[in-house]
């Protein structure tokens, strides 16, 4: 039953959803339509807590890219390390000591 609704799926994708109607009852299409309802939002969380681990913890628009010498904590880009004083994480004082870097 599941191979038929990934095959099915995968026909979605490719060929839309106006040719795959008529090849399923209403039940069937409805359970598929749930179904890609569900990864869709699992697809979307997996995106943000992505972000979540790559953005700088003070703009939460750049990639990090700082790894503070005191603490070793990367959580930050480069232009917000140049400003913070204490390490966002541990409340250490920076120094400004930082290393530029690509995660």
């Amino acid at each position: 039953m599941m191979q038929k609704y990934k095959t099915l799926l995968e026909s979605i994708v490719v060929e839309g959803f106006d040719q795959i109607v008529q090849d399923v009852n209403l039940d069937e299409y409805a359970a598929m339509k749930e179904e890609v309802r569900f990864y869709k939002e699992k697809m979307e969380e997996a995106s943000q807590a992505l972000d979540v681990k790559t953005k700088c913890v003070v703009c939460l628009e750049q990639e990090r890219g700082a790894v503070f010498e005191l603490c070793n904590h990367a959580v930050c880009c480069n232009e917000c390390a140049e400003k913070v004083v204490v390490c966002p994480v541990c409340r250490k004082h920076t120094n400004g000591i930082f290393l530029r870097c690509i995660l």
